[in-house]
């Protein structure tokens, strides 16, 4: 390769997306790991995530009522 003139691809450190708190999570567990509801509207979940794409990063978000 060296001969040829071809060298690999270096790829970018991936963004930190997420940084440690120093304390620990002092909020209450209101859904206490329950996911169900006996109501519409009741109960409501969410989600993000990050899709990379070639022009950087794009956030798609997730909302759901749980049943």
């Amino acid at each position: 390769m060296r001969i040829a003139g071809i060298s690999g691809v270096r790829r970018s450190r991936k963004p930190v997306t997420t940084r440690p708190s120093p304390t620990p999570d002092t909020r209450p567990d209101l859904v206490q790991r329950r996911l169900s509801s006996n109501a519409p509207n009741r109960l409501w979940v969410a989600d993000i995530t990050y899709v990379p794409t070639l022009s950087g990063f794009v956030y798609t978000a997730f909302v759901a009522d749980v049943l």
